[in-house]
């Protein structure tokens, strides 16, 4: 008569079997509860002056540079999209460090994204 021994079972065998990891009540929990008491701890500090002038400013800044960052985002794709690849090669100097002062000399409000592109699109 022959005797197997069969290998110690492995999370990863865990999750193979049944999709789901053995622990995963207690990630679920967590998930929930730990959110949750962070933002009941935190909430009261969120309440002073001095945290409310900081996001009043941060949302000001945000507010007025939002636009410049989608129209520049736009511009970029839109060169991406249909200005073609031998334009980029004419143009862009060979080197990285030289094409982004390039780019932004062309006045395009997503410099670096924009300088970047192009580079990849010419290499």
């Amino acid at each position: 008569m022959q005797t197997t021994v069969e290998p110690p079972r492995t999370a990863e065998a865990d999750v193979a079997a049944t999709g789901w990891p053995r622990s995963w009540p207690l990630m679920l929990l967590g998930a929930a509860v730990v959110p949750g008491l962070l933002l009941f701890a935190v909430g009261r500090w969120l309440d002073a002056p001095a945290v409310q002038a900081w996001r009043t400013v941060c949302l000001a800044i945000t507010t007025q540079a939002l636009p410049f960052l989608l129209l520049g985002t736009a511009l970029s794709g839109a060169i991406n999209a249909f200005v073609p690849a031998r334009v980029f090669t004419k143009v862009l100097p060979k080197r990285a460090a030289f094409a982004v002062p390039v780019a932004g000399m062309a006045g395009s409000c997503c410099r670096a994204a924009s300088a970047r592109r192009c580079r990849s699109r010419t290499a």
